[in-house]
């Protein structure tokens, strides 16, 4: 069966003459060489593949989001799917996600799109927490100057958010997903359909009437919301459902967390305003222009931008205590007992790695293998009795205890945090007496620690990072202790 061919220039690696190569091939689902699966939507999944001709691959690296045409049907989501292939038809710039073709069979239609390796930019916040200043200024650039363009070709985006925005190799981002998308005489545009974490109030209400030339201002209240996010970790408007999250949008309630950048904050509040003629960037407050004049993009080379290096993937980490604040050392309780080093070191010596050890200052001998069970039964017995926070650790000693601060952006939780044999790593609210959670364990290979400063490390697991602050500067000790731990369960890891 042939396809529906689609070629365009904006591709950082397309030429023109290569696009127009493209253009004239005849490809069918058959051409198509599926990979893993990268993502899932409502009626589509999309997976990483390549496109195959007489043997040969022609693109070694595709996105193909594949929708079933039978759920398309069900959910009336005719004028989404033709909305986005549109849009994407049209759309012929490097920061946007570019259709290389669409093809479909009796049951299922395919969008070949560009792949983005780095994934998607909500996945890189909920690693870190959140941005530094300087990666939010150029991705709140980047998504501005794609409004820009988008707006001058008569397409509005309409759900612009963290989790539409994909990252190539180099860390460059590409805006996709255009089945909210308003498209100026396009006659098929589908009633809103996006996400109301991100949504302008207009939108909300059904009360926004005009063309691109009017309607854009609801993509700069998104990039206000994006903005938010990508300072402090959250979007402004949250609840416990999406009809709580659309009463916050529709009345404009937010705040925003201590320390959030007071330049930053100018800028989001000057976006996020409920009437759309009152809101910055639009045709009576300036337009484009007048946001990337806003003092926040001071020194953003505009116009530049998608030929940059990105700055580095980092959160925005400002102090949690101020100086003068003290913390009651006096009623921390103890790190750990001298009983439970002398069995630490027993087990590591168990396990081979003796001669790596220290023996100074290591709290005496260590316990005779045969002896190890009923002194861990008697250490048992005196956690239980002495140390209130046994009851988290499901029967497991206590290696090392303490109080953190387990940071998400710019909140920040105070936990006491109890690292014991097993190996676990829990963390609970001290003043709750509650069990917030558990660290997951695993081998270097898939979890590693990193010292920032003296205060400050992280804990790098599978698609996450925690960001840990310890008020009395011990980073380093936390640190080697997790990876004696680590060394002792995960010996044999790669």
């Amino acid at each position: 069966m042939t396809t529906n061919q689609v070629a365009s220039t904006n591709g950082a690696a397309s030429s023109p003459a290569a696009a127009a190569a493209a253009a004239s091939l005849r490809w069918n689902p058959n051409n198509l060489k599926l990979g893993r699966e990268v993502g899932e939507g409502t009626f589509s999944t999309v997976y990483m593949a390549q496109i195959v001709e007489n043997g040969s691959v022609v693109h070694n690296e595709v996105a193909v989001k594949v929708c079933d045409q039978s759920q398309i049907m069900r959910k009336k989501a005719v004028d989404v799917i033709m909305t986005e292939k549109e849009a994407l038809t049209r759309v012929d710039h490097k920061l946007f996600v570019r259709l290389i073709c669409t093809m479909k069979d009796k049951e299922r239609l395919y969008f070949v799109l560009t792949y983005c390796p780095r994934g998607e930019l909500l996945s890189w916040i909920r690693k870190l927490g959140n941005f530094s200043i300087e990666c939010a200024r150029f991705y709140c650039g980047e998504l501005l100057e794609a409004c820009e363009y988008l707006n001058s070709i008569g397409i509005v985006h309409r759900d612009v958010k963290p989790e539409n925005c994909y990252l190539m190799q180099d860390f460059q981002l590409k805006l996709g997903d255009f089945g909210s998308a308003f498209i100026t005489g396009f006659p098929k545009c589908p009633s809103y359909t996006g996400t109301p974490h991100y949504a302008a109030p207009e939108m909300l209400l059904q009360t926004a009437k005009g063309d691109h030339t009017v309607l854009y201002t609801m993509d700069l209240w998104a990039i206000g919301c994006c903005l938010f996010q990508f300072l402090s970790g959250r979007p402004p408007f949250r609840g416990r459902d999406d009809y709580s999250v659309m009463q916050q949008a529709v009345a404009v309630s937010y705040t925003f967390p201590d320390q959030f950048d007071p330049v930053a904050k100018d800028l989001v509040t000057n976006l996020l305003v409920k009437e759309a003629a009152d809101r910055l960037g639009s045709p009576s407050r300036g337009g484009f222009d007048a946001v990337k004049s806003h003092e926040f993009f001071t020194g953003l080379p505009f116009g530049q931008l998608v030929d940059m290096k990105p700055p580095e993937l980092a959160p925005n980490l400002p102090p949690v205590m101020e100086p003068d604040q003290e913390v009651d050392w006096a009623n921390v309780p103890l790190g750990y007992s001298q009983g439970v080093r002398q069995l630490l070191n027993a087990e590591l010596m168990a396990t081979g790695e003796q001669q790596k050890r220290l023996s100074a200052g290591s709290g005496g001998a260590p316990i005779d293998a045969q002896n190890k069970a009923s002194e861990t039964e008697r250490l048992r017995r005196e956690q239980e009795m002495q140390n209130p926070f046994h009851r988290f650790c499901r029967q497991q000693l206590i290696i090392r205890q303490g109080y953190l601060y387990k940071r998400r952006g710019l909140f920040a939780r105070k936990r006491m945090f109890l690292l014991t044999f097993g190996p676990h790593l829990f963390y609970v609210d001290a003043e709750k007496m509650e069990l917030k959670g558990e660290v997951p364990w695993s081998g270097p290979r898939f979890m590693q620690f990193e010292r920032r400063t003296g205060k400050l490390f992280y804990i790098h697991v599978v698609n996450r990072t925690y960001c840990l602050e310890d008020p009395a500067e011990q980073s380093d000790a936390w640190i080697e202790e997790l990876q004696r731990v680590q060394r002792m369960y995960f010996k044999d890891d790669p």
